[in-house]
């Protein structure tokens, strides 16, 4: 997300932003979800909490962060993993990567 303002006028920002300096956890095996980032278009770094002056001509900038999962991921049904890749949510690297899964010769999701 990104956000500035309309006027040419530095503006101040009182950000109550979570999951930037920690991440969200994974349960039950899942893996950690990834951290979220607030930082100037400029380069500069924002704390996730607090008042803060944002400079004339400067956009802030919100990385949203990740889910954690619940469950092993390698443990997830190939027919949910293939949904999945159908609808472009996972590529067939972050399968094999993530879920352990791959295309056989015929074209099949196997377990590696």
């Amino acid at each position: 997300m990104v956000v500035g303002s309309r006027e040419p006028q530095a503006f101040a920002l009182f950000a109550t932003f979570d999951r930037i300096d920690n991440p969200p956890k994974g349960r039950d095996g899942g893996t950690d979800g990834a951290a979220g980032a607030l930082h100037l278009a400029s380069g500069a770094k924002l704390r996730a909490k607090g008042r803060q002056v944002v400079p004339e001509g400067d956009r802030v900038i919100l990385d949203m962060p990740g889910g954690a999962g619940f469950g092993d991921p390698r443990e997830r049904s190939l027919d949910s993993v293939e949904h999945d890749l159908r609808l472009g949510l996972v590529t067939p690297e972050g399968a094999e990567r993530d879920y352990g899964v791959r295309r056989d010769a015929g074209g099949r999701l196997t377990r590696r």
